[in-house]
């Protein structure tokens, strides 16, 4: 990665789940978030382009959107997009680094797309939760009903329970 400016790459892919999908740039860095709960500026400039039979789809760069990431422990994952994919067709992925600093140029980045989980179209990790989430409401408000529905029956009807 020492001479990664200008390196670049051109994957083909395809995905299985048509979805909004982001290009990622994975680096192990901690990142700290700065008190304004911004993420600071990249150490590196990169640009790519996303063509399906030779027709540009997509084209950005890591300046042209709010610098989202993933923040692990000791590890980042810079987002670029997001843009449509459609499943089962190829696409051809033109990524090139035009510019790298020194804390990116002496780790080993990894290129990969990540799926948007939150506005992804069948069932993903948030429509699971919600789904959990939403039973237990259920469960929890028959529970607490029953003994209510109980008790104002009880309480109309001026029903006493009989003396044993």
């Amino acid at each position: 990665m020492d001479k990664a400016s200008n390196q670049s790459m051109k994957p083909t892919f395809s995905v299985s789940k048509s979805a909004p999908y982001y290009v990622g740039i994975w680096y192990p860095k901690k990142t700290q978030i700065q008190r304004d709960l911004s993420i600071p500026a990249d150490d590196f400039s990169a640009e790519f382009s996303i063509s399906v039979d030779g027709k540009e789809i997509y084209r950005g760069d890591n300046s042209s959107w709010l610098r989202p990431a993933i923040l692990g422990k000791d590890q980042t994952t810079r987002l670029l997009g997001p843009f449509d994919i459609q499943a089962r067709k190829k696409y051809d992925l033109s990524f090139r680094f035009t510019r790298v600093g020194p804390t990116l140029a002496s780790t080993t980045p990894v290129l990969m797309l990540v799926i948007d989980s939150l506005t992804a179209k069948g069932p993903t990790i948030a429509a699971s939760f919600w789904s959990v989430v939403g039973f237990a409401f259920v469960v929890v408000g028959i529970f607490f009903s029953m003994p209510m529905c109980g008790f104002l029956i009880r309480r109309r009807s001026k029903w006493e329970p009989p003396d044993i």
